[in-house]
């Protein structure tokens, strides 16, 4: 999602550095041109900094611009953005950790070597049109996209941990596999929408209809060597010596050459709003089709919600819905499992909103059930068929029960607090009866923490243009898919703002206390995925 053109004349300028080497900056101008009804945009993104993995580093780089023409009431805006991205050390795994979810390695450890890398550049262009026919109160929007990108990496994948010393920890990678691969996408995709604005006596009515179109085709040529057998030597997790393996002398085997891979989308929907007094009621329909190599499919998922307004400050309201959500076509191939039946849902919603005194205090409490069939996991066994390709397996039903409460208050007229909760219970409910993994009927999902609580708050001091800021989250403890606890963990952040005129200053801490901690789990074989140690950056930007 990039800016559009405005004919606001504008510019803005921002300059970045911090920790682990962050440096850069962007600048963006906008506003009217010399024709009429015209406006244009461009702007530039540059950004460079090592991560805290070893060996890993990102360097991006955006250029984007855009037109737009008012032509008789309609707007019509063209828009290109090429992104180029480099990063060193990927692609990225997690760090080995024991089975109580202690790392046993540094959180900075990496699998890859210094020169493995990740490579992309993407080119994107967008002609979007919107307006309105006034006589028939309807208002209208279409948009084309098309997007050709190229993404090229060479990366070591972790496959066989060893304990070495025979103290029952695990301390040494001694199979890792190196992979060579190539992925060129060209996606092309399309969507509008009409809205009929009516009223009918006491009722005020919204019609929406719409049409979605989405067509992919990836392009993928993929050559790997696997172990010592093949050149690929291992690397220990507590002494880590990069740079004994020499990727000229792999061994390498083609495992994709130029194989491609499509798929088509398409939808319709329908929706209507109608809202009588204190009532809100919303219906919908949708109906999903899809394509890909030896297997399509279609639906027709529905919705309802009803909104009760107990009064201006407080409503009551519900929602009903399903879905429908075809796999990648990507994982739909027989290597890795394929082909998979689309994603089901079903999902139900009740809950309170209020806006208390005069707006100063904002509440928001539901309870919700969702089900979902055929969300597909990796096998924690692997590449099962030893053909380059790691494989999926798909569950049969995974069920998430909880409760949700957030607010929003102005405490002074300088002084704001948001908060939130949240409490989900996920569990697989049922088996496909393919599911080959230790998860069963009845256990918990992966990386599905049952309670999670954050806050952040910001006091400003007017007299002298500064705002400070604190915040925290708590993540409760996890389960990866190979069964292993993700520790629960409480991360700080903090920040000062200073605004003088045209000009912004922002100091922003990350990890203040510099926390420890796992943000997720994968597989044993490939560990938990370390949350960012603490950073540091100062943002100077300033407008015109």
């Amino acid at each position: 999602i990039t800016k559009k053109p405005s004919a606001v004349d504008y510019a803005v300028g921002r300059l970045v550095g911090g920790t682990d080497s962050r440096f850069g900056g962007s600048v963006e101008i906008n506003g009217a041109l010399p024709l009429e009804g015209a406006a244009g945009r461009v702007g530039l993104f540059y950004e460079d900094q090592d991560t805290f993995r070893d060996n890993t580093g990102s360097e991006s780089l955006i250029f984007d611009g855009g037109l737009s023409f008012d032509i008789g009431g309609s707007l019509l805006t063209v828009q290109a953005t090429r992104y180029e991205q480099n990063l060193d050390g990927n692609r990225l795994r997690g760090v080995p950790v024991t089975d109580d979810g202690d790392f046993i390695a540094s959180r900075r450890w990496n699998h890859n070597e210094p020169d493995d890398f990740l490579d992309l550049v993407s080119n994107n262009i967008q002609v979007l049109a919107e307006g309105q026919f006034s006589s028939m109160d309807v208002s209208w929007n279409a948009g084309l996209r098309y997007t050709d990108s190229e993404e090229n990496q060479e990366y070591h994948e972790p496959r066989t941990l060893e304990d070495t010393n025979g103290d029952g920890i695990l301390d040494f990678l001694s199979q890792r596999e190196f992979r060579d691969q190539t992925r060129r996408e060209e996606i092309w995709s399309f969507g509008a929408n009409a809205i009929w604005r009516h009223s009918f006596g006491q009722v005020e009515n919204r019609l929406l209809l719409g049409y979605d179109y989405f067509e992919t085709e990836d392009t993928f040529d993929y050559d790997r060597a696997r172990g010592t057998a093949a050149g690929v030597g291992g690397i220990s997790l507590v002494d880590p010596v990069y740079g004994l393996s020499d990727r000229s002398t792999y061994t390498l085997s083609t495992v994709a050459d130029g194989r491609v891979t499509d798929g088509e989308r398409q939808g319709g929907y329908l929706i209507n709003e109608a809202t009588i007094g204190k009532f809100i009621a919303v219906l919908g329909a949708r109906l999903d089709s899809f394509e890909d190599p030896g297997f399509d499919d279609e639906e027709v998922t529905l919705r309802a919600g009803l909104v009760y307004r107990v009064r201006d400050d407080v409503s009551l309201f519900m929602q009903w819905a399903e879905s429908f959500e075809p796999q990648a076509p990507g994982n739909q191939i027989a290597e890795r499992g394929g082909p998979f039946n689309p994603v089901e849902g079903e999902m139900i919603e009740a809950g309170l909103r209020t806006e208390l005194l005069n707006g100063r205090i904002q509440t928001s409490a539901s309870v919700y059930q969702i089900k979902r069939t055929n969300i597909i996991q990796n096998d924690p066994r692997g590449d099962v068929g030893d053909d380059g390709f790691d494989d999926l397996i798909a569950f049969g039903e995974v069920t998430s029960e909880g409760f949700e409460f957030d607010v929003a208050a102005d405490i002074t007229d300088n002084w704001v607090f948001t908060g939130s909760y949240g409490y989900n219970d996920t569990r697989i409910t049922e088996d496909n009866g393919t599911t080959n993994l230790r998860n069963s009927v009845g256990e918990r999902f992966a990386n599905a923490p049952k309670h999670q609580l954050g806050f952040w708050t910001r006091y400003q001091i007017p007299q002298y243009d500064l705002a400070l800021a604190f915040g925290g989250d708590y993540v409760d403890d996890q389960l990866s898919l190979s069964g292993q606890t993700v520790k629960s963990f409480t991360v700080f952040d903090a920040s000062v703002i200073w605004e003088v005129g045209d000009f912004d200053a922002l100091l922003r801490i990350d990890n203040l206390f510099d926390k420890t901690y796992a943000v997720s789990g994968f597989l044993s074989r490939t560990g938990h995925f370390p949350g960012e140690p603490r950073s540091v950056f100062l943002e100077l930007s300033r407008e015109w």
